[in-house]
């Protein structure tokens, strides 16, 4: 993990930066066929062929987003040590965002290696007009691992440095310098139109999903998804109530 270093610019604030350090594992893509268990973006899912596929209330088949092995994420507080989480969004214009059953997220705790146990393919769906794909190619997750400071599109942003008057330099230097733009799992997200999250309780970053060449990826006009969850829901494993969000440019 890099060593923290805060920039001159905002030494003055050391202390209250340091508090708000958050792991986080970011995301780069290897395009290409990926194994069923693997942290990933597309392919099919890890799904046995005992399982009915997840689908929404109309019986069409959700859209496979990604999934996450937890065996492959390292140093976040309270996430799961096994088991592969995925994420499903409808197949419309807006990737469910504005539905009740717009999006899925299913947890396996228990992992089986045996492909010939496995689903191969993920159900033919007739093709919609109105959707289009978030990415344009399957790709394997490898993760590095990071200390990250509280992104300026964070709402905590503004209760850290409440009553700071920025420098027009540290204003103009707060969004590369706490930059949450990318792909990760945990640490602290980014937004294009602002910090969404009216309820509190969803305080930990389970996936954020932004533009990336390698596999791409694009959420409307430059946008990016973001997956949140309470931490005491996190704690027990318990992904029944997780907040899903996405907004473009």
């Amino acid at each position: 993990m890099d060593k923290i270093e805060i920039p001159e610019l905002f030494k003055e604030f050391e202390d209250r930066i340091l508090k708000t350090m958050k792991v986080s594992n970011e995301i780069t893509y290897k395009k290409g066929k990926t194994l069923p268990w693997e942290s990933k973006l597309g392919g099919c899912p890890y799904m046995e062929k005992i399982e009915e596929y997840p689908k929404d209330k109309d019986g069409v088949p959700y859209f496979f987003l990604a999934q996450i092995n937890f065996e492959e994420i390292h140093g976040i507080k309270d996430f799961p040590s096994e088991g592969i989480l995925q994420f499903y969004v409808k197949r419309d214009d807006v990737y469910g965002l504005y539905e009740e059953d717009g999006f899925v997220v299913r947890y396996v705790e228990k992992v089986n290696n045996n492909k010939e146990n496995l689903v191969e393919n993920v159900p033919l769906v007739e093709d919609n007009e109105q959707f289009y794909p978030p990415y344009e190619h399957e790709g394997k997750m490898l993760f590095t691992l990071r200390n990250m400071p509280v992104s300026v599109e964070d709402n905590k942003f503004n209760k850290v440095f409440e009553g700071i008057v920025f420098t027009e330099n540290q204003e103009k230097e707060s969004y590369e310098v706490f930059d949450g733009y990318g792909n990760r799992v945990g640490g602290y997200p980014g937004f294009t139109q602002g910090d969404p999250r009216d309820d509190k309780s969803y305080d930990t970053l389970l996936l954020q999903l932004d533009m990336d060449d390698e596999c791409g990826i694009m959420f409307g006009d430059s946008g990016v998804a973001n997956f949140f969850i309470a931490s005491d829901d996190l704690k027990n494993k318990d992904f029944s109530k997780v907040y899903y969000t996405w907004d473009c440019c």
